[in-house]
This record gives C-alpha cells, structure tokens and sequence, in this order.
C-alpha cells in the first residue's frame, strides 16, 4: 500500500474500488500513508455494497489543495431492482482556481462492475448515466471511471448511443500481461476540458518490480486522464 499512497499522489483525485477490509480504521491508515510526506488528501468513503459476503467500498482520494468536493451531493446510486452487483459511487468535484466562477466543475461515477453479468450491467449503465445527468445541479461533466470488466471496443459499442467514449481507445499496459478493463469514459462533446492525455501507470516499469511483486500489488494498472482546471476548457478572459 505504500507504493499505491505514491500512485496518489500523483494525481488530483483518484477513485478506487474494491476496498474489501471490515477495519474501519484501513482507509485513515491509507491516507495516513498518502499524507506522511506533506501531501494534504483528503477521502470519500462509500457504503458497503454487493451481495451476501461479496461486499465492498468504492472511494475517492482527492488532493485538498487543488480539488473540493461537494459532500452533499455525494451519494451511491440507488439499485432497487438489484439490476447491478455493486452501486456506483457518485461525487462531484471543483478544481480550485483563482477565478472559483470558472472552475471545472465535474462528476466522477466511480465503477466496478462484476465480470459474470458484465453486458448487462453495462446496459444498467445507459441508466446511471441519465440519472446522474437529471440530478438537481444539471452538471453535464459526468465521466464513468473504474473497472468496466469491458475491452475498449466493448466500451465504444456501448456508450456510441449516449455520444460517451472511453479515453483509453488500446491497451497502454506495459510491461506485464495485466486485465485491462479500466478505463475513464465521457462525453467529449460536453466534456471540452478534457485535453486528450490520458495512459496508464505501468508499476512495474515506474517501481522496478518483478511481474510477482507487481502481481501482490495488484493485477491492474492504475489510469489516469488530464482535464484543464478551467471550465470549458479556455481561461477566462
């Protein structure tokens, strides 16, 4: 966890998923971690959701210093008809600028989905999506991002209709053979800050680890893409 605190850190915010550890003590202990060198994160820490004992949390890590989360308008998605195994996370961000008027302001809709029932919950995502978009503050930047347990091209098959692509169009991971079902998916017509950067952080090659270590570690390699803190994408004049 100690080389995951130093991923962090290299980001604004981060979602995570899979958080399995019943210690309610863990995910301070991990930020304990993240912030031992100055950093100032902060946490939003989801229920726990799933089924029977295939429950977890979804989490965003987020630098205080350059983002602000709105806590109340942090909520998971409600799944009445149990039409997916684990809620997403949703929460919405600012990135903290001179000028708060022009802010990026931005939805993140933090995902894992289960890789048995993975088409049918990435059609139960067409609805996240929309009601995401219909909440009271009409923020239009919703991205979907996390584990979809789809390639690309499923991802570009299923989010063609709502005009949503993935940001990650092949496999970037390097130097290990690793599950590569993570991606950042939006909508690019409405979402103009985004820059087209994005990749993913091969651990291996970043940390110098051998496939076993990294395997420890985890059997995915963390995604990222990079947005302007402005919104729409242009300083204000």
């Amino acid at each position: 966890i100690d080389l995951l605190a130093r991923v962090i850190r290299n980001f604004d915010v981060v979602a995570v998923q899979g958080i399995q550890s019943r210690d309610q003590t863990f995910v301070p202990h991990f930020l304990s971690l993240i912030n031992n060198d100055g950093s100032q994160y902060e946490y939003e820490l989801g229920p726990r959701v799933g089924r029977n004992t295939n429950k977890q949390q979804f989490a965003f890590f987020f630098d205080k210093q350059t983002v602000e989360i709105d806590r109340q308008a942090t909520y998971t998605v409600a799944d009445p008809h149990d039409r997916i195994l684990y809620e997403p996370l949703v929460a919405l961000f600012r990135a903290r600028t001179l000028n708060s008027e022009s802010a990026f302001t931005f939805k993140l809709v933090n995902v894992h989905l289960d890789p048995v029932n993975a088409s049918e919950e990435l059609s139960t995502l067409h609805d996240v999506y929309s009601v995401v978009l219909s909440d009271v503050d009409q923020e239009d930047d919703v991205l979907l991002l996390g584990n979809f347990s789809a390639d690309t091209n499923r991802l570009s098959d299923w989010g063609h209709s709502l005009g949503i692509q993935p940001t990650l169009q092949h496999n970037t991971a390097g130097s290990v053979a690793v599950p590569y079902t993570d991606n950042l998916c939006l909508h690019k017509r409405a979402t103009r800050e985004y820059n087209g950067k994005t990749g993913s952080v091969d651990i291996v090659r970043v940390f110098n680890l051998t496939s076993g270590e990294a395997a420890i570690i985890s059997d995915h390699f963390p995604v990222w893409a990079e947005f302007s803190p402005v919104e729409g994408g242009r300083p204000s004049r």
